[in-house]
């Protein structure tokens, strides 16, 4: 049990978040109280979160990428998201462990000699980057298409 010092309340370990830096390795306030001031501040400095937003995605790098199969010279995937973080993970094959997943870590072993790793196109926002994933996805892989559509409608 803790007190969370925003609210005064003894609290179970579990309602803090994680912080290495603290002695306990729990954050001082609740997760409860966390949300609220994060709240107040977003509503309180839109604007200046929205230019650290911006600040983010311009270090991120975030767009829509595919990985060309130098064999074939098609496309074998379509992906959107954080473009260094995205080209790091599949060269290293480190792709989290969900059945599509692990499919391209299969299809990525020995990856260097097969794909190669290209930008498609970069975006200011995530709805952009979402809108053109599709766009590309119906444009370059039509049979990825309507397998991704099934997933869509069956969750």
């Amino acid at each position: 049990m803790k007190q969370c010092s925003k609210c005064g309340v003894i609290k179970p370990y579990e309602q803090f978040s994680k912080y290495s830096k603290s002695k306990d390795g729990l954050q001082a306030y609740c997760r409860q109280c966390q949300s609220e001031t994060h709240k107040i501040r977003h509503k309180n400095n839109p604007a200046r979160i929205r230019n650290y937003m911006k600040k983010w995605i311009r270090r991120k790098g975030i767009g829509v990428y595919g990985l060309w199969n130098k064999i074939e010279q098609c496309y074998d995937y379509v992906g959107e998201g954080n473009l260094n973080d995205r080209m790091n993970t599949h060269r290293a094959g480190h792709c989290p462990s969900t059945p599509w997943q692990i499919k391209l870590n299969i299809w990525f072993d020995g990856w260097d000699n097969v794909y190669e790793f290209r930008v498609l196109c970069e975006c200011e926002t995530k709805q952009q980057c979402r809108e053109m994933e599709i766009k590309y996805i119906n444009e370059l892989l039509p049979c990825y298409n309507k397998n991704n559509r099934q997933h869509k409608i069956e969750a």
